[in-house]
């Protein structure tokens, strides 16, 4: 089970509460996220994963982020996202291939998530969330 929380209304979560850790087990980070500005520095960072033979290069489509993964040289996960134009509720994983264009890449996120109920313009999923925290726009 995933809980996603967040304080901020441009972010879908900024912490991610999962259950399935054993009793006795310590508590540990599942993972240090950087937003980057667009998809081309997201493809840039797999790019030079892959080039590196950086372990667990994971690339990702959430619907509303693409983002890869991949782990440090001390072996915690990172990820690096960008948003998508979409917001789509969550979780969402598909693999994201980077063997297409950036167009073909969004325009693929576009038609995967189109009948899905909870699909809006994250802009509008934005203004919605500051309602609801109180902000003014």
């Amino acid at each position: 089970r995933l809980t996603f929380l967040s304080k901020d209304p441009k972010d879908h979560h900024q912490i991610v509460l999962v259950t399935g850790r054993e009793k006795g087990t310590r508590s540990t980070v599942n993972q240090i996220t950087y937003r980057v500005a667009s998809i081309k520095e997201v493809r840039a960072m797999y790019d030079l994963a892959v080039a590196n033979n950086v372990e667990g290069v994971d690339p990702v489509d959430h619907g509303n982020a693409w983002s890869v993964y991949f782990l440090d040289p001390e072996g915690n996960r990172l990820e690096f996202f960008c948003d998508t134009p979409w917001y789509v509720a969550q979780p969402q994983r598909v693999a994201l291939d980077f063997s297409l264009s950036d167009e073909q890449i969004a325009e693929a996120t576009r038609k995967r998530i189109a009948d899905d109920p909870t699909t809006q313009p994250f802009a509008e999923w934005r203004d919605q969330k500051r309602r609801e925290f109180g902000l003014s726009n």
